[in-house]
């Protein structure tokens, strides 16, 4: 049986993360890539994701963030489904359900900005110690920030998402795409830079109308006004278009912002 350590983290993956923090970045790099799930805990990767940002090795960081956070491709329809957060997913989906006007991707993207800004600041020192209430407290984080209401009640890992959703990763999956992959003092340029990009590249103006509202700051509803905030109109409403219209729309902007965000790190390739 493994033993807890005096934080009542298990001895083991104490060992594991110690080890980990001593190789050098290209073994480090190729550890957290191709390591079984069962050698990388969940919680040894998150204390590394922090550790490594706060001593400034943030292509490291990025590097575990992706791992714990992305996915690994599904041999059948070659989507990347979620390898450590699927529960997280599930989660924010029955969080979702409680509220017509939210979404389960969106909340759960949401949540994963919540953990990697938590991680990078004091929230983070003992969040490796209770993983999963560090992260569904910060599932209560995102649905405050976004709904601007107390969470629901929902049990863990109770309801599954109606289909399979895929996982892309971090730097493209969070609303905010750049948050896992750039220092802090340089996201107000990287911000400009991606706006600027999304207004020159979108051919339909709306696809840049809709990005900007989705993905820089406090996003609108799509189609269902919230009764809590009735000056927030739904897009569906403010732009004359169906709810698959503006889905539509907001995919083309986050694939414009990703390739905008690949742009950026090939010219800027540390934060």
């Amino acid at each position: 049986m493994d033993q807890p350590t005096t934080s009542g983290w298990p001895a083991r993956n104490e060992e594991r993360f110690q080890a980990l923090m001593r190789l050098e970045d290209n073994p480090l790099a190729g550890h957290v890539r191709t390591a079984p799930k069962d050698d990388l805990p969940d919680s040894v990767l998150a204390r590394a994701y922090r550790e490594l940002w706060l001593a400034g090795r943030f292509e490291m960081a990025n590097a575990v963030a992706n791992r714990l956070f992305g996915g690994r491709p599904d041999l059948d329809s070659g989507e990347a489904e979620p390898e450590y957060m699927r529960w997280l997913l599930v989660t924010a989906y029955a969080y979702a359900r409680k509220s017509p006007s939210r979404e389960g991707p969106d909340l759960y993207q949401s949540t994963l900005r919540q953990i990697l800004r938590a991680l990078r600041g004091s929230q983070g020192a003992q969040a490796h110690t209770a993983w999963r209430s560090f992260c569904y407290d910060r599932l209560n984080d995102a649905w405050r920030e976004r709904t601007r209401k107390d969470p629901v009640m929902v049990e863990l890992e109770k309801e599954d998402p109606s289909s399979r959703q895929p996982l892309m990763l971090v730097d493209q999956a969070i609303e905010y795409p750049w948050q896992g992959s750039v220092a802090p003092d340089h996201e107000e340029e990287l911000t400009a830079f991606l706006q600027d990009r999304l207004r020159a590249k979108a051919k339909d103006p709306l696809v840049a109308e809709i990005g900007l509202d989705q993905f820089f700051g406090d996003p609108s509803p799509i189609d269902v006004r919230d009764p809590e905030r009735p000056d927030r109109v739904p897009l569906t409403e403010r732009l004359n278009l169906g709810r698959f219209q503006v889905r539509r729309r907001k995919d083309k902007a986050r694939l414009i912002l990703k390739l905008a965000l690949e742009e950026w790190t090939e010219h800027n390739p540390r934060p």
